[in-house]
């Protein structure tokens, strides 16, 4: 069982996602500042598509602001130009059934790249535990995001954005010496 705890700062900038640069007190007499700075340039590289998902939850958001507004044309029309009932839903439908297909699809993006970062920031971490038995890194995220087994978009959307913002990703935490 870990004696002692830390986290490791992931923060959220307008050009991308990066790891803090300060090392945790815990690590002082455990890890080398050469291999700390190294550590966190690889999890930096690990961070980088970050950008990319959320662009894509970006789109979301548009697609979202697009279709209320079509939506409410749409109402607006149906008071104020003569449209067949039949007509009228039917478009209604084909707007909300695109806006979802579309959502679902960057939204599957999203997820994939989100697991594809955790996979390799738990590739990172381990290097290092490797070098460094005594340490114990482990990825949050990994516990908050894909505990998941509904699969609705609603879920995603919002642990995607928890995931992209400032958090603790990393715990740290230093093994007691085994007598």
């Amino acid at each position: 069982m870990p004696s002692t705890m830390s986290t490791i700062m992931v923060s959220s900038s307008e050009d991308g996602v990066a790891i803090s640069r300060a090392m945790p007190s815990i690590l002082d007499k455990h890890m080398p500042t050469t291999y700390w700075n190294t550590f966190c340039d690889e999890l930096d590289e690990v961070l980088k598509p970050v950008v990319e998902a959320k662009k894509f939850l970006g789109w979301c958001s548009m697609i979202n602001f697009v279709d209320i507004v079509l939506s409410i044309v749409l109402i607006v029309l149906s008071f104020t130009v003569s449209i067949s009932s039949g007509l009228f839903w039917g478009l209604l439908a084909a707007s909300w059934g695109v806006s979802a297909l579309a959502q679902c699809y960057l939204l599957c993006k999203v997820k994939s790249i989100t697991e594809n970062i955790l996979k390799r920031m738990e590739e990172v971490c381990s290097r290092a535990v490797q070098q460094y038995p005594e340490i114990v890194l482990k990825v949050r995220a990994r516990d908050e995001v894909f505990n998941n087994n509904t699969g609705t978009s609603q879920r995603i959307t919002c642990t995607a954005k928890t995931f992209f913002n400032n958090l603790d990703y990393i715990e740290v935490s230093i093994n007691p010496a085994e007598p």
